[in-house]
């Protein structure tokens, strides 16, 4: 059986004063297939990650017992891996995708493979997000964008289908607390809950649904909140805007399922994030971002043919 010999390496990234360097290598490195008795020696010789962490396509050179290998570094195939994940193929949209929960989510489903949009009203913290995207998506987008707004909305979709394609994935995440006594709120405060909260979702879920059904399937999650699910003292804003959350996701849920959509809900308890405003609690039992990413991973990679309809989220201890 035919060995390796390394004839050419284009940098000695052992001798780089630079730490990342030492450990990665760029470039492309050429072998020939030569005879199993030589072949061992000389592929001693080469560091690990060139003999184990590679990408190699073959073009033959000359007889059959010499042939010509092309390999490309280790920082050009990193992608690849993620390319074979379950979400390959598939376009995710995170709404509020720029830090915590929303940031988590956007990560988890770059690392299935899938091409992921974020979208905020920070752009500074939207491009930090998106670098992180690009080291793990072969795309991915990101856009300003109230989605308080129909006109931004519809420019958030449009522009997300010309550069990554039609949207199968919709992850509803955009929120925002406001808390206190519900008399003493003014009218403003509560605009601006329910808007960003509720009719966020509407708006949309409305606009991405005509390209799910173009496809036969798609998925639509609400993270919603277990404040969706009950009532307390200083939440009237917040609670009225999660159990319309609720409702809305539940009817959506029936008007689609016959065109192969899957509307679901994610209920997290309090989550250690820069929203969740815990104060004195113990944050280290809080819930984490990657947490409830994990529960949108779950739903995404379901078998066709059914989907969680709900997911209660709460931390193993109480603080």
């Amino acid at each position: 059986m035919p060995g390796i010999k390394l004839i050419l390496k284009l940098w000695d990234y052992r001798k780089s004063a630079r730490k990342s360097a030492r450990r990665y290598s760029t470039g492309t490195y050429v072998f020939y297939i030569v005879g199993a008795s030589r072949a061992r020696s000389h592929l001693d010789g080469a560091p690990r990650s060139l003999r184990l962490n590679v990408k190699m396509s073959f073009a033959r050179k000359g007889s059959p017992e010499e042939r010509r290998i092309v390999m490309a570094g280790i920082s050009k195939t990193n992608k690849t891996t993620e390319a074979n994940g379950p979400l390959t193929g598939r376009v995710a949209l995170v709404t509020g995708g720029s830090r915590g929960i929303g940031r988590a989510i956007a990560i988890k489903l770059a690392g299935l493979g899938a091409a992921v949009a974020i979208c905020g009203r920070d752009a500074e913290k939207l491009r930090a997000t998106a670098n992180e995207l690009q080291a793990l998506a072969e795309k991915s987008f990101w856009q300003t964008a109230d989605v308080t707004r129909v006109g931004d909305v519809e420019k958030l979709v449009s522009d997300t289908e010309k550069q990554l394609g039609p949207i199968g994935i919709l992850v509803n995440n955009a929120g925002i607390g406001l808390f206190g006594p519900a008399q003493e709120k003014k009218e403003e405060e509560w605009d601006r809950v329910l808007n960003t909260n509720a009719k966020s979702v509407f708006l949309v879920s409305r606009a991405v649904v005509p390209a799910m059904i173009r496809q036969g399937q798609g998925d639509i999650i609400n993270i919603s909140s277990l404040a969706g699910r009950n009532t307390f003292a200083g939440g009237g804003l917040y609670c009225a805007s999660k159990w319309a959350v609720q409702g809305l996701s539940g009817c959506m849920a029936e008007d689609l399922r016959d065109y192969g959509i899957r509307v679901s809900v994610i209920c997290p308890g309090s989550v250690a994030t820069e929203f969740s405003g815990r104060g004195t609690k113990d944050a280290s039992k809080a819930l984490q971002a990657d947490d409830v990413a994990h529960a949108v991973a779950a739903m995404v990679t379901q078998r066709a043919g059914s989907f969680m309809s709900e997911i209660h989220l709460r931390p193993l201890r109480k603080s």
